[in-house]
């Protein structure tokens, strides 16, 4: 079992119930065929809908890097993803937040897998992309992260 993983699902699991992060994860055939079955669902008409709602495009991001040239590199991608359609779709908006009044302020104690001691501190920030450029979270990063004598870092 891999520690990252498990705290990502852990945060995920803690997480607001209303809102799409706590929703999508991954699966096996227990969690992918076998318990939406006995719901009624159908997973693949399920992510044939979302195929058919979101593919295109225009919602994806590709970062590509590699030792080649950026000629060479430029015609792999034209090569393999040329083909994706762009159907002009719209940015989807999430109504709501990750994490709210009920899911902050907790305490809580996770053991790991592997023989290691950490703290966590977790603070969710409502940021989206319109920050982007000026990156206001990160001022947040730096107070938090600073080592000077009094800091939480300089222990």
């Amino acid at each position: 079992q891999n520690d990252g993983f498990r705290f990502y699902q852990f945060l995920k699991d803690t997480s607001n119930p209303d809102y799409a992060f706590s929703k999508f994860s991954t699966g096996n055939l227990v969690t992918l065929k076998e318990q939406p079955a006995a719901k009624g669902v159908d997973t693949r008409a399920e992510m044939i809908k979302h195929y058919q709602a979101y593919y295109s495009a225009n919602l994806m991001k590709l970062v590509v890097y590699g030792k080649e040239s950026n000629a060479e590199l430029q015609d792999w991608v034209k090569e393999l993803f040329l083909g994706i359609p762009n159907k002009d779709y719209a940015v989807p908006a999430f109504e709501g937040t990750a994490y709210t009044g009920q899911q902050l302020m907790k305490w809580y104690h996770i053991v790991p897998v592997k023989t290691q001691r950490t703290l966590v501190m977790h603070f969710p920030l409502d940021v989206g992309h319109e920050e982007y450029l000026t990156k206001e979270s990160r001022y947040f990063g730096h107070l938090i992260g600073h080592e000077s004598e009094g800091s939480i870092l300089y222990v």
